[in-house]
C-alpha cells in the first residue's frame, strides 16, 4: 500500500512541477518503497536529474516535493499502515534493520525489514504462545 501511495504522490509532485515522465518518476518512487528508509532516497536521484532538463529551479522543487512525500511517509503513512498490518513496535523494525545491516553490510538492508518480521513473528508464535503460554495478537488472529 506504502508503494501504491508514494507513487501516486511523487507521480502528481512531478506532474505539478512539469518535469517530463511523470508515471516513470512516479513508478521508480513507488519501487523504491520496497527498500525501506533508503529507497526513497534513491527514487529522487532519477528525479532530480530529469528536472535539471526542465529548468533551472525545477529540480530544486523536485527535491523539496520528494523530501516532503518523505517526511509524510515516515511520519503519517508508514507507522499508519504498519501498525495494521504487522502489528511491530516502529522502534522494532528501526532496530532490527540497524542491527540486520551491521552484521551482514548494507545489501541487506534491502531484506531487513522483512527479516524482522518474520523474526518477530516467530518470537511470537514460537515463545511467548507455546512456552509461556499467553496468548498473542498473531494466534487471535488465526482462530
Amino acid at each position: 500500500m506504502e508503494m501504491v501511495v508514494i507513487g501516486a504522490l511523487s507521480t502528481f509532485a512531478v506532474w505539478i512541477i512539469g518535469v517530463p515522465a511523470p508515471l516513470a518518476l512516479g513508478l521508480i518512487a513507488g519501487v523504491g518503497e520496497f527498500i525501506t528508509y533508503l529507497g526513497p532516497l534513491l527514487a529522487a536521484i532519477p528525479a532530480v536529474l530529469v528536472a535539471v532538463t526542465k529548468s533551472p529551479e525545477a529540480p530544486l522543487w523536485t527535491a523539496v516535493a520528494y523530501l516532503l512525500i518523505h517526511q509524510i511517509e515516515g511520519s503519517l503513512i508508514a507507522p499508519l499502515i504498519q501498525r495494521r498490518m504487522v502489528m511491530i513496535p516502529p522502534a522494532v523494525i528501526l532496530l532490527g534493520i540497524v542491527s540486520i545491516t551491521y552484521l551482514f553490510g548494507s545489501v541487506a538492508i534491502v531484506f531487513a525489514a522483512p527479516i524482522v518480521v518474520v523474526i518477530f513473528a516467530a518470537v511470537n508464535l514460537i515463545y511467548v504462545r507455546d512456552t509461556l503460554g499467553e496468548k498473542t495478537a498473531l494466534t487471535r488472529k488465526l482462530r
